[in-house]
Order: structure tokens, then sequence, then C-alpha cells
């Protein structure tokens, strides 16, 4: 059944059906029309998930976007994960959507990734509490160890927040001296 194929063999159905020019040639209106028409591929067209794994699949195939824009990173990764992409917000996908998606991404090709798409990867990993990015993901583990320092700086920073305000509280700090110091 064509909606549970993957993107590498939805790539070779297609170019084995068509040929490669759908790769660069084609228009998507032109593509759905074309494949109405092919048995194998008749599914595509009454399918906006399998439109959108198509264009995901040529954005793969035809630039570098998804290795260096996290936006485009960010709807392929949803698309791959069977989730129609909504380019009007941002769809924060789970660490187990980022294995999967660049798992099937690099099984169609395999780019060295920005530091902004490793950024994302790294706080989408962050919030759900990662702390150790292992292949597909290992590319972001740097990223992820700076978010997770800066956090580790800010969880210092708020304990010495924490006993300025109690020295504060307790009024155990001058502060004429404070406000002397600061407009020195």
């Amino acid at each position: 059944m064509i909606e549970t194929i993957t993107p590498k063999n939805l790539a070779k159905t297609i170019t084995d059906k068509v040929g490669p020019d759908w790769i660069l040639a084609f228009a998507p209106e032109t593509l759905w029309t074309y494949f109405a028409d092919i048995p194998e591929l008749a599914d595509i067209p009454k399918s906006r998930l399998l439109q959108d794994k198509v264009l995901a699949i040529k954005t793969l195939l035809n630039s570098t976007a998804f290795w260096t824009d996290w936006h485009v990173f960010e709807k392929v990764i949803m698309t791959f994960n069977n989730i129609v992409p909504n380019f009007s917000i941002i769809q924060e996908p789970t660490v187990v959507d980022l294995y999967i998606g660049v798992a099937l991404a690099n099984d169609i090709r395999e780019e060295k990734f920005s530091s902004e798409v490793a950024t994302y990867v790294a706080t989408v990993a962050d919030i759900y509490g990662v702390t150790k990015l292992y292949y597909p993901l290992e590319f972001a583990q740097k990223a992820l160890d700076d978010i997770t320092n800066k956090n580790r700086t800010n969880t210092e920073l708020t304990e010495d927040l924490k006993v300025l305000s109690d020295k504060l509280k307790n009024k155990e700090i001058d502060l004429e001296f404070l406000i002397k110091d600061v407009e020195a």
C-alpha cells in the first residue's frame, strides 16, 4: 500500500514509472495529473500527505534546505512522520519524530547539517529532557551540550538570586550601599 511506503521507495517507484524528470521538471499540479493515470501512483493525487511526501522528497533531491534551514527541516520531519505539515505554525516534533525523519531523509541523501538545524534538534531534545543524542542525531550533540551547560549556568544563577533574595528579605544587605554602588 502506497501510504506506508518509505520515502526512498516512493521516490524509486515514481522514478521507475515516470523517469527521473519528475524530480526537476514538473510542477506539483502537473505531477498529480500525471500520477492519476498510473495505477501504482493513482493514490498520490487523492492524498495531501502523499503529495507532501513527494514534495519533501523533491526538496531533498533538489536542494540542501533540509540540512541548512530549520523551517524546511521541521516540515520534512513532520511529513516523513505522517503528519501533514502546516506552514503557518511551528510544529514541534518529538525526539522520536526527529530520529525517524532524519533516518528516512538520510536513506535518500546525506549531507552535513548546519548549526541552525543542529540547534533546532538540540532545543527539541532539551525540551524533552534528552541529554545524549545518538545516530542519526549525533550531529546536534555539541549544540545540546551548549544548551544544557547554559541551563546549568542559569540554574546556578537562579540559586545565587535566591540567596540574594533571602538576604534582601531578611535585611542582611544595606540597600543604600547597593544603590550607591550601582550609581557609581
